[in-house]
């Protein structure tokens, strides 16, 4: 889907599975400039269940690439749907590539992906790029006690192996 004259949004083929992988890698750089290190082995039970879940997005036509004129491709999006409800599962934007409008177009197609209906998220709270960059968009942050219960599993998931287990925050988009 072409976003505009430097950017297009894609389908990623379900061969290209490691693009998405080193694509995210790239962007879990990032973090570590504010103490988050992403390190997880291949075979980490976290990583394998997130890997899943993105193959299983790449088979279902869920699972996005954008990409440059020259055929690089720069960003990934990864949506999915729990209890029903759309899901933003990741973005990621390589950091060389960043502050160019590149998540931006990411997240208004996961937007238009979900449609009318309410789009969730999960996210860091303290990091500067991630929650203030949802709510310019519009998504608000949702206590815990009011998450669906699938949502709340995914915080708790999250907590179990990610650094930083208490900036773990849902999100939701309502149109």
């Amino acid at each position: 889907m072409p976003v505009n004259s430097w950017l297009t949004i894609r389908r990623c083929p379900a061969g290209d599975f490691n693009e998405l992988v080193a694509i995210d890698d790239d962007a879990c750089r990032l973090f570590e400039t504010v103490g988050l290190n992403f390190d997880f082995a291949a075979d980490h039970s976290f990583a394998v269940s997130e890997h899943s879940r993105w193959i299983r997005a790449g088979l279902d036509g869920n699972a996005f690439l954008a990409t440059l004129p020259d055929g690089l491709n720069a960003g990934m999006l990864v949506m999915g749907f729990v209890d029903g409800e759309p899901y933003l599962d990741q973005i990621s934007v390589r950091p060389e590539f960043m502050r160019r409008g590149i998540g931006r177009s990411l997240l208004e197609h996961a937007l238009r992906w979900a449609g009318s209906k309410r789009l969730w998220l999960t996210t860091y709270s303290h990091v500067p790029w991630n929650r203030p960059f949802y709510e310019r968009l519009g998504f608000e942050c949702v206590p815990e006690p009011n998450c669906p219960e699938s949502i709340r599993g995914i915080i708790a998931e999250g907590r179990r192996w990610l650094p930083r287990p208490e900036q773990r925050i849902a999100m939701r988009h309502t149109p």
